[in-house]
């Protein structure tokens, strides 16, 4: 195995895979954006450079629609050398091979705030769900007498 190369690539070079069947919602596009305005791009997306099919892009396809969004001109890119079935199902891998959450690890490690804002879901985690409306947390809505505040 070759190793791989990491370059600087202009975005408007790069071509979307037409086969790739990842999607994500509003929701996930919303919360990708707000990681990389956080964070950056923190993993390269990955290309092709085989010359039928240059510039490529093989993993990387929602974070590049979210650099476009934000008028990034440049990303990182790991350049691969694949024809296009190794090409087609590594996007498959890396798009498949996620994996799970341990619901005891998120809940004991992270901040149940961190975890909905990351994009988590009260159906996503095993918490009580009675302080939780519409996947938000409720706050504490005592009623406050108007005379005395008590």
């Amino acid at each position: 195995m070759k190793p791989i190369k990491i370059e600087s690539k202009k975005i408007f070079q790069l071509e979307f895979a037409e086969y790739n069947p990842r999607t994500i919602s509003k929701k996930e596009y919303k919360d990708l954006k707000k990681s990389i305005t956080k964070f950056g791009i923190v993993a390269p997306i990955v290309v092709n450079i085989n010359k039928d099919r240059e510039n490529v892009i093989i993993g990387g396809h929602q974070r590049i629609r979210v650099l476009q969004d934000l008028g990034h001109e440049d990303v990182l890119c790991a350049l691969v050398d694949l024809p296009i079935d190794k090409e087609m199902e590594l996007n498959l891998r890396l798009n498949k091979n996620g994996g799970q959450f341990d619901d005891d690890l998120l809940i004991n490690y992270f901040d149940e705030e961190l975890l909905f804002e990351v994009g988590f879901t009260v159906n996503d985690l095993d918490i009580n769900i009675d302080k939780y409306e519409d996947n938000t947390k409720q706050e504490d809505t005592k009623e406050v007498c108007e005379c005395c505040g008590k």
